[in-house]
């Protein structure tokens, strides 16, 4: 209290402000060192949550299909719209009370997409006999249910979900070998293997789990070539950096990720990637060649799939690479030349 060294009355801002000042470090230095054990203790209580909620869900799919009163159907099909073909899946039945009114009872996609999900579906159904236990329709509403409950009643989160257009691919694919994604979604990706964050729902679709799972024992023992397009929010890109530059450091055979962050100056992220001993080489994209593909790029108009940011700081396609991955997927000043133009083709109109 002594530290404060007020020697008269302080307005009550001021107060706090000094106050804050003051006691931020005693408190800081007091609870340090008990968060690794509180981290652990949230960790163990989260998976008890999960262990009894998926009791109660069994039990309660159990109680539901010996209920006739409550079967629910989920039919799928083509419909017009004003913005052309689209597939609607929908609910048909009543749900049990707790749940009534609190679902979406249809969606609609563009068909495009429906055809690429119902492929995977088949692939994995054919490898993975429990996926035919239940409809593609079926499937295909858990997913769209789980993906909009992250976005947000007003797909305020669909910005998280953006993706790179298939000319940045095909580029990437070209000059550096990149076979899967790192952060997508059935939804938004283009290569047939990726991670996703809803392993439950996502792997029917050909998802390989959860990006941090997947670095840590596959990526790290099968190598391999990737692109990393995550969420732009600071301390998720900074666990994804960590990971990388761990795994891509300790894999034994050729590793190469294209990780895509955006160029945010304060970013201690981004500071990490392009000082990481692994950094090859980047490409800075901005002005006319940067733009993202819709979040929503699986049902919204047609006119919307291309987000530009002519006018935002831009991006940086970061090159990791472990010594093997370099020597196998080589960088070279011509190659980043003709990244940079697979941006600005993805900007152009599609006819």
């Amino acid at each position: 209290v002594a530290r404060l060294a007020l020697d008269a009355p302080a307005a009550p801002a001021a107060l706090r402000v000094a106050a804050r000042a003051a006691f931020r470090p005693l408190i800081l230095a007091a609870l340090s060192p008990r968060l690794p054990a509180f981290s652990a203790s949230s960790a163990a209580l989260l998976g008890d949550a999960r262990a009894s909620w998926l009791e109660l869900y069994n039990l309660q799919i159990q109680q539901s299909s010996s209920a006739d009163s409550r079967l629910v159907a989920i039919e799928g099909r083509p419909t017009k719209t004003k913005t052309g073909t689209k597939f609607r899946v929908e609910l048909s039945g009543a749900l049990p009370p707790e749940l009534e009114g609190k679902l979406p009872r249809s969606y609609e996609i563009h068909v495009a997409r429906i055809e690429k999900l119902r492929q995977a579906f088949c692939r994995q159904s054919s490898t993975h006999g429990p996926f035919a236990a239940a409809s593609f329709e079926a499937r295909l509403w858990a997913m769209l249910t789980r993906y909009q409950a992250l976005f947000g009643p007003h797909d305020e989160g669909a910005g998280w979900h953006m993706a790179l257009t298939a000319e940045v691919f095909d580029s990437l694919e070209e000059d550096f070998g990149v076979a899967q994604e790192l952060f997508a979604s059935p939804l938004n990706c283009t290569l047939p293997a990726y991670c996703s964050v809803f392993e439950d729902v996502d792997r029917c679709f050909g998802s390989r789990g959860r990006f941090f799972k997947f670095s840590r024992t596959v990526l790290a023992t099968d190598g391999g070539s990737f692109e990393c397009n995550p969420p732009f929010e600071e301390r998720l890109m900074r666990r994804a950096v960590h990971q990388l530059t761990s795994t891509l450091t300790e894999c034994a055979k050729p590793a190469s990720v294209a990780l895509v962050l955006p160029d945010w100056p304060e970013s201690e992220a981004l500071a990490a990637a392009l000082g990481a001993s692994l950094c090859r080489g980047r490409v800075h994209i901005c002005g006319d060649h940067h733009a993202y593909l819709n979040g929503r790029q699986h049902c919204c108009p047609a006119q919307h799939w291309l987000l530009r940011q002519r006018e935002a700081r831009g991006s940086f396609v970061i090159f990791l690479q472990n010594d093997l991955g370099a020597a196998l997927w080589p960088v070279s000043e011509g190659k980043f030349e003709r990244h940079l133009q697979a941006w600005g083709r993805g900007c152009e109109p599609k006819k």
